[in-house]
């Protein structure tokens, strides 16, 4: 991982991304905002608390809460390819 760099090649990237970012995190402390930041892609960050109990790497306490926001966005994007595909 410590050689994997997102940097240069962040701006190429055009598929839709999600990017998940608990409270807490312990190993990506700030990626997920810098991923973010730059991608030029249509892009969420979609933020867990831990209020909400999502906290830590991977929101283990709350994978109903991650599950539900993950498949929303890709129902929403999957729904927007749909709508464009010829007739």
């Amino acid at each position: 991982m410590g050689k994997y760099r997102l940097a240069e090649v962040a701006a190429q990237i055009r598929t839709p991304l999600l990017i998940c970012d608990p409270d807490d995190e312990a190993w990506f402390v700030g990626q997920p905002r810098e991923l973010y930041e730059a991608l030029t892609c249509a892009k969420e960050l979609a933020r867990f608390s831990r209020e909400d109990g999502a906290n830590h790497h991977c929101e283990p306490w709350a994978r109903g809460m991650v599950n539900a926001r993950i498949c929303d966005f890709l129902q929403k994007h999957l729904e927007l390819v749909d709508d464009e595909r010829p007739r």
